[in-house]
């Protein structure tokens, strides 16, 4: 018989570092799998509330468990230069034992890029961007070592 994976999404809006790992830490006691996060600049729709950087708040969360896989629903391409990216994930992977989960799309909320000032495009030219994204980070993920 197969195995089934649990996950659970935890938004990292309006709640305390605190109360993140607490979450996370219950997580993992329970059973559970994986911890998914979101990579927003803030919680869509909501500007105005604290919001923590995915990354960072994966890094740390990674730091406080044993066994929890955590990983983002998904990364935003256009917030991070590829290599950039690849190599963040590649170091966090190696200093968490290989537990991140790694996914990346197009980006999803367009208010939000054009707040921050950052290009938006067409879905075509999101579409590009990503596949030159996919090029290089795989390029990096099998040639490149994390330090």
């Amino acid at each position: 018989m197969s195995r089934t994976d649990f996950g659970i999404y935890v938004p990292q809006l309006a709640i305390s570092a605190d109360e993140v790992f607490e979450r996370a830490l219950t997580c993992e006691r329970l059973g559970f799998d994986t911890l998914w996060l979101y990579d927003h600049l803030y919680g869509p729709g909501l500007p105005d509330r604290d919001s923590f950087e995915g990354w960072t708040l994966a890094t740390a969360i990674l730091a406080k468990t044993t066994t929890l896989r955590v990983g983002h629903l998904v990364t935003c391409n256009n917030f991070r230069h590829p290599a950039l990216l690849a190599k963040m994930a590649t170091s966090l992977d190696v200093l968490s034992g290989g537990r991140l989960e790694f996914g990346i799309g197009s980006g999803s909320y367009e208010e939000e890029h054009q707040q921050a000032g950052i290009e938006w495009g067409s879905v075509r030219e999101r579409s590009d961007r990503l596949e030159e994204s996919l090029e290089i980070i795989t390029r990096m993920f099998t040639t490149c070592v994390a330090s």
